[in-house]
This record gives structure tokens, sequence and C-alpha cells, in this order.
């Protein structure tokens, strides 16, 4: 009994000392000169394109309500729609598609709303369908999927850091 005890307690210290290993919580590698590296923690799901069209990378969709099976999606440009993920590929209609939920991703940006500032929440776009929007006064139905890594006045595409999960 004293042996399985001491064994235990062994496996619980062991368990506790190495709850950290590996790649939960780590988001970039260090460079040999102490810089960082590309970040490593990016999360993809397949959806499906039901939006009419085909749809280009870099597009913030929403779950088609519609469909009611939880992975079709389509494009908005209402401000109480809560962006599901972004489009990783071009994709054509009604096929399948990997679509990003965390992590940095180049995404569609319309400037008509304002410019995107470093640091600062980008929105669903209220313009244009199928691209992010910057929002310096946001309403109470606006909700944010991501934070602007990079300024931008023009509309392009803008390196965000995604929370859409």
């Amino acid at each position: 009994m004293k042996k399985l005890l001491l064994v235990l307690a062994m496996l619980s210290i062991t368990a506790v000392s190495f709850a950290d290993e590996g790649p939960v919580g780590r988001s970039a590698s260090l460079n040999a000169d102490g810089t960082a590296g590309e970040v490593l923690e990016k999360w993809f799901i397949n959806v499906k394109n039901v939006s009419g069209g085909s749809l280009s990378a870099g597009a913030p969709v929403i779950l088609d309500e519609t469909e009611l099976d939880g992975f079709s999606v389509n494009t908005s440009a209402t401000a109480s729609k809560t962006v599901h993920c972004v489009i990783a590929k071009a994709c054509a209609d009604d096929a399948l598609c990997s679509c990003q939920t965390y992590g940095v991703a180049s995404v569609t940006f319309d400037a008509t709303g304002g410019s995107s500032v470093v640091g600062a929440p980008l929105y669903i776009g209220e313009s244009n369908a199928g691209q992010a929007y910057a929002n310096s006064t946001p309403a109470a139905t606006d909700f944010p999927f991501g934070i602007a890594l990079e300024a931008s006045a023009v509309s392009g595409t803008v390196s965000t850091f995604l929370k859409a999960r």
C-alpha cells in the first residue's frame, strides 16, 4: 500500500511538472537572435460556400441562416452579424473551403468605414459584403472578430489577428 501511494505521489508531481509542455499557449517561435518568428498557431475549419458566387481569400463570412447544418457560410454587410471565420483560399460556390478562425491572417478590408488602426478591432463590412470594416464608434450591434495588426487608409488587405472561434 505504501508503494502504491508513493507511485501515485510521484505521478502527480510529474504530471504537474510537465503540464505546460507542448504547443499549448504558444503562438510564436523565437529566432536565434531573439526576435519572434512566424506565428505558429492558426486554426482552420471546413465550411461550405453557399454565397451564390466564389469567395476570395481573406473574405470574412457568417453562418448562413437559411441552412441548418452549422457549416454553410455566406457573406453579409449587416452590422449585427457575427463573423464565423475568414476564407483561407479562394473558394468556388457550393464547394468545401478552408476557413481560418484563429491566428494571423490577411483579411480583405473596406476603408469606407474609416482607416484601420493598429490594435483596434475589425468588424464585418457594413458597405461591402465579405470585407472587414474599421469603426471608431461601434454600435452595440457591432461584433469584432479580430484585431488589426497594421494601419491602412485604403481598401485592400490588412494583416489581422483573428479571434473568431
